[in-house]
């Protein structure tokens, strides 16, 4: 059994623990954009093809006191690398300190962690030299307060680089980001390690998902996934199957399970999930993402105004990212355009929610509109609001004023 190290975006960490719960793969601790699972090489296939809002799989080879430049050369030289790392690796080491770190030289951190290493591949392989020629090994050494925790980085890529998105157009939504939007409004439960949803959502009530600034169609891309059963990890490789140490054929196995879960799920009728957006380029870059991901049978892509939005006739969950900063270059301007959504979305005749990512967490006061809440989560490394509004609260506002 071994111990992984998950990592998470600030505020997500809630929302992957319910994957891994879906999973059933029970989580060992949580922290501040972690969580730690205990299990062996069919659970770290299982999270790497399944996770949607997890940013990054590591294996923890250890955790030590590190007081000191020699307690790290300790701890480091005590790992059996001769067991982990082939003798040909590129290793690569990055050495992230915290504020309270007793250490306090990064740079001096790396140089210690590689000559702990080398030596330590001295004596386990008898090899003098190393090329360095073979596949990269990311070693992360993270030091905080007096404690080291060493971690091998299981990904490569990071898990939000899903395959499809080629053109990812300006500042667009982060897929994992996107995914937890998706999760969170309850639009469609997560299924089990068996692939049944437990809890349908709001989906199966014939409540159609729209996002009506799509850029690049992220979050459609996600949502129809989610609902087609398709993997996020299908389209991609992953460092760990590389390992020497593991049973890889695990990942053979886990990625055609995955493969006939996709098969059935695209056989499903399709929900309904519209994307459109006033730019063509926009247009052009959400079709073969949507392509790419074979999911373009499954959205309705068109080309829209956002403050022009016709109203759907049906139930409505809106879903959006719309632009603001570096996606319009200006906060007016972006302002303008929210308001012009939320008025038309006054004027829809069913019932109508939205969930709504911004970096102004008084948007409220903008769009007048109250929020139902709010949640801070990062986009990147940009830190945002995730908003919910329901049309409810508008027809409140109409009847007092």
């Amino acid at each position: 059994m071994y111990t992984w190290h998950v990592s998470t975006a600030f505020g997500l960490e809630s929302v992957v623990g319910s994957e891994l719960t879906a999973l059933g793969i029970e989580n060992a601790g949580v922290g501040n954009g972690m969580l730690e699972v205990r299990g062996d090489a069919t659970v770290l296939a299982r999270m790497q093809l399944w996770l949607r809002c997890a940013e990054r799989i590591s294996l923890v080879l250890d955790r030590f006191l590190a007081r000191d430049f020699d307690d790290l050369f300790e701890g480091i030289i005590n790992i059996p690398w001769e067991d982990v790392v082939p003798w040909d690796a590129r290793i690569l080491i990055v050495c992230p300190l915290a504020a309270n770190a007793t250490i306090n030289s990064a740079r001096s951190a790396q140089a210690i962690t590689k000559k702990a290493i080398v030596e330590r591949l001295k004596r386990g392989t008898g090899r003098r030299v190393f090329p360095e020629t073979g596949e990269a090994y990311s070693i992360t050494v993270d030091i905080s307060a007096d404690t080291a925790t060493v971690l091998l980085d299981a990904c490569g890529d990071g898990l939000h680089r899903r395959g499809y998105r080629i053109e990812p157009g300006v500042a667009p939504v982060r897929e994992t980001t996107a995914a937890a939007m998706v999760l969170l409004s309850g639009w469609v439960g997560l299924p089990g390690a068996d692939g049944v949803l437990r809890r349908p959502g709001s989906m199966a009530d014939g409540e159609i998902l729209w996002d009506p600034c799509c850029g690049s169609g992220t979050i459609a891309i996600e949502a129809a996934m989610l609902a087609a059963d398709i993997a996020p990890g299908l389209m991609r490789y992953f460092a760990s199957e590389t390992w020497g140490f593991l049973d890889t054929t695990v990942f053979e196995r886990e990625r055609a399970s995955a493969k006939e879960r996709a098969v059935a799920g695209i056989d499903k009728p399709a929900p309904v999930v519209r994307a459109s957006d006033l730019s063509p380029q926009a247009i052009s870059a959400a079709d073969g993402n949507m392509r790419r991901a074979g999911v373009a049978g499954r959205i309705k892509l068109f080309k829209a105004d956002v403050m022009e939005m016709a109203d759907p006739a049906v139930p409505a969950l809106i879903l959006t990212n719309p632009p603001y900063g570096e996606r319009l270059g200006d906060d007016e301007e972006a302002a303008q355009m929210a308001v012009g959504m939320f008025d038309r979305l006054r004027t829809f005749g069913n019932p109508w929610r939205c969930g709504m990512l911004t970096p102004n967490r008084e948007i409220n006061t903008v769009v007048g509109m109250r929020y139902r809440k709010n949640r801070k989560l990062y986009n990147g490394k940009l830190c945002v609001w995730l908003c919910w509004f329901d049309g409810r609260d508008a027809e409140e506002t109409e009847s007092q004023g």
